[in-house]
């Protein structure tokens, strides 16, 4: 008996002019740092001011730097960082310049830190398009 989905797998594959099976692009790692950064924090309890990184009972807690500095894709923090200092709110801008102070800011909530994270990772979306 043939096995006739792997022989179309593999028709498809080599034919001129056939349409390859779909396979999702690779991401950036810039953007992969902003989208496991956010994961990190979203819940409350994953969420810290004052520190990077600490232990809890219920397991680690990241302020919005800390997200991407603990990221594996080590060479793109930077590149990450960049992206949510831009997408820091103008209204504060004046009074923090840097993303710790706008995490560590007595006013600044954990919802403001996922929106920032939002408007970040769509800022890197659109600069990729």
């Amino acid at each position: 008996m043939r096995d006739i989905v792997n022989e179309d797998i593999e028709l498809r594959r080599f034919a001129p002019g056939v349409l390859q099976p779909h396979l999702p692009a690779p991401v950036d790692p810039v953007l992969r740092v902003l989208i496991e950064g956010r994961r990190k924090i979203e819940n409350p309890d994953q969420w810290v001011k004052g520190a990077l990184m600490i232990e809890r009972a219920g397991g680690r807690a990241y302020c919005a730097l800390g997200a991407c500095d603990f990221s594996e894709e080590a060479g793109e923090r930077s590149g990450a960082s960049d992206y949510l200092r831009a997408a820091i709110p103008k209204s504060h801008r004046a009074e923090v310049c840097r993303l710790s102070s706008y995490n560590n800011h007595p006013d600044t909530t954990h919802a403001d830190v996922l929106s920032l994270f939002d408007r970040a990772i769509a800022s890197r979306k659109a600069a990729q398009s």
